[in-house]
């Protein structure tokens, strides 16, 4: 009873995790780049908690105004999707190793639900890992949601 209730405490209860086929490699750098929601703040904020959450978890991230002008560069000059080569040149104009891509549903009442987080390696645009934050766990706001996700989503790696 009292390991469950310090898991929950310490925000790591509500998060799913799911491991994908590639091998994650070391991780030093990573790269938020914009959630995806119905609500555009919401989005915002939980891009930026995982921001926070991504160095609370102690690894160095990439300012996301810089890694913004980086994709809006790229926007212009590509056609296509974002593939595994989209993500190898990314990786490499911002120095990352891995990017953070997130959405947020939407919840009732106008609120931010669940948080869905993926780390996708920059080398190969492969999904190494994922995680779900629970519309319960994790805070009442979408920055709460994406700080926690992000955290326990790099410290299980």
């Amino acid at each position: 009873m009292f390991l469950v209730v310090a898991l929950l405490a310490a925000g790591c209860g509500g998060l799913r995790v799911t491991r994908g086929q590639a091998a994650p490699g070391p991780i030093s750098t990573v790269a938020v780049l914009e959630f995806q929601s119905q609500d555009a703040s919401h989005a915002a904020g939980a891009a930026d908690g995982c921001l926070e959450g991504v160095l609370e978890a102690g690894v160095r991230a990439v300012e996301r105004r810089r890694v913004a002008e980086v994709m809006q560069e790229r926007e212009e000059s590509r056609s296509g999707e974002m593939g595994a080569e989209f993500y190898r040149q990314l990786g490499e104009m911002l120095g990352v190793d891995a990017f953070l891509i997130g959405s947020v549903q939407q919840g009732g009442f106008g609120t931010p639900g669940n948080v869905v987080v993926r780390l996708v390696s920059a080398a190969t645009g492969d999904i190494v890992i994922m995680g779900s934050q629970d519309s319960g766990v994790g805070g009442p706001t979408a920055s709460d949601k994406g700080r926690t996700a992000c955290r326990e989503l790099i410290r299980a790696l």
